[in-house]
Parts: C-alpha cells; structure tokens; sequence
C-alpha cells in the first residue's frame, strides 16, 4: 500500500471515528441504492424502505377516510405509556422495564427504560378527534382525514 493510499484511509477512519462508525457509516447510504448495488433488484413497493433504530417503531396508512398509525410497544402495558398531541406531531413517552436483573449481558437489542418519540402527523388533527386503543402491544391511533375534494377559487 502506497502512502497516499494509506493517508486517504486514515482521513476516512478519522472522520467516523466518533465512537458510533457504523450508525455514520449507514446514515449515509440510501438502503435502496445499496439493495440495488447488491441485489439488482428495487425493494417492493409497500415495504420497509429504511430501517430505523428509534423506538417505538410506527407505521402510518392512509385510507380514504381517516389516518392509522401503528406504534409497536412490545412488552408493554398501556398504563406505561402517555400520549400528547403537539401541533402537528404525536408524542409518545414511556418506561420499559427489563424484565430481569441478568449478571451479564450477551446480546441486547432491545429498548428499556425511558423513551419518548414525537411523530409527525400526516395530516393535522385535534385531540378531540383522535381515537387510540392498546391490544398485544401494539397501539393504535387514528383520526379521521380532512376534506379531500378541489374547490374552486374565484380570481377577482
């Protein structure tokens, strides 16, 4: 390996060196260019198109009539978590125990203690209009949509 090889590497190491490398190294992809690169192949239309790592996880439909958010919550009870409605955003905030006192961890992957995530609404509501229910952790919020039909403006 010539030295300006080997400069080119270090400035690269360097720069992701920050104690979370590969979070900086994935936040840089696009996930469906890489699928492409490896795969051929475009992800599905209607499929995860980027993973996340922040939690609860959410996924928001549309339907003619109203918006459905899902908010994954495994593990948990509805008594451990609070919703408030912020402008145009839901917040969600909870705890989530471990579910034991382990003398080492081996693999975690899970989230425990607090968290609290703000997602975006698709579309504005009111509170008053938002109907949440809790069923084998997983949440479910919707509200109804607003009007969707074209009016005429008359131009003076």
């Amino acid at each position: 390996m010539d030295y300006d090889k080997l400069k080119q590497w270090m400035e690269v190491a360097q720069k992701y060196n920050s104690g979370n490398f590969w979070g900086n190294i994935f936040d840089t992809m696009n996930p469906k260019d890489t699928m492409n690169d490896f795969m051929g192949d475009p992800i599905p239309e209607g499929g995860r198109t980027s993973p996340t790592s922040e939690f609860p996880t959410t996924d928001i439909f549309l339907t003619n009539a109203e918006v459905v958010i899902f908010v994954e919550l495994p593990g948990l009870d509805k008594e451990d978590i609070q919703l408030f409605i912020t402008g145009h955003s839901i917040m969600i905030k909870g705890y989530r125990n471990l579910p034991l006192n382990p003398l080492s961890t081996v693999q975690s992957e899970g989230v425990y203690g607090e968290f609290q995530r703000k997602i975006p609404l698709p579309e504005p509501t009111e509170r008053e209009h938002i109907r949440a229910r809790f069923e084998k952790g997983l949440l479910i919020l919707t509200y109804p949509r607003g009007p969707q039909y074209e009016e005429p403006i008359i131009i003076e």
